[in-house]
């Protein structure tokens, strides 16, 4: 899942109900939420939620904190390649713009079907797109669904 600013808040949601109710999704393995925003201010909204939801160990949160570069310029390539930042939420917070491509890659194996949710304003959304496009031409089963938010 990616999510740019208030986009966060139907995934949370969405989120919270399938590891709330695993008999209804039998086929969720792993829930990766990948989150951008422009500072880690906006990690209280959702503070206690993550919380509770990182219990369940088929849950991950990661937060990016932006620097105001387009996509791809300032990029994160993995998680475990750069500094975390300390947030009162415990929530793993980097600075710089998610690489999706990098993000999705080790997921879009033969045989593994993934879906991605996506919300968010139209950069990250085209991004992920993009993405999610070349891992389906080497063969990778996604399915997508988009909601693109402009103000």
């Amino acid at each position: 899942m990616f999510a740019g600013g208030i986009g966060i808040t139907p995934l949370v949601s969405i989120c919270s109900d399938m590891l709330a109710r695993p008999a209804e999704y039998p086929n969720v393995k792993k829930i990766v939420l990948n989150w951008v925003t422009r500072s880690e201010n906006e990690l209280a909204m959702f503070g206690d939620e993550f919380v509770a939801m990182a219990m369940d160990e088929r849950f991950t949160i990661i937060h990016y904190k932006t620097t105001g570069a387009q996509f791809g310029a300032d990029s994160v390539e993995t998680i475990d390649d750069v500094e975390k930042i300390e947030t009162p939420t415990g929530v793993d917070s980097v600075a710089g713009r998610p690489v999706p491509a990098q993000i999705l890659k080790p997921y879009a194996v033969a045989g593994q079907k993934i879906a991605v949710l996506n919300c968010g304003p139209k950069g990250l959304v085209t991004a992920v797109g993009k993405a999610v496009g070349e891992l389906q031409s080497s063969g990778a089963v996604i399915h997508v669904h988009d909601e693109t938010f402009l103000f």
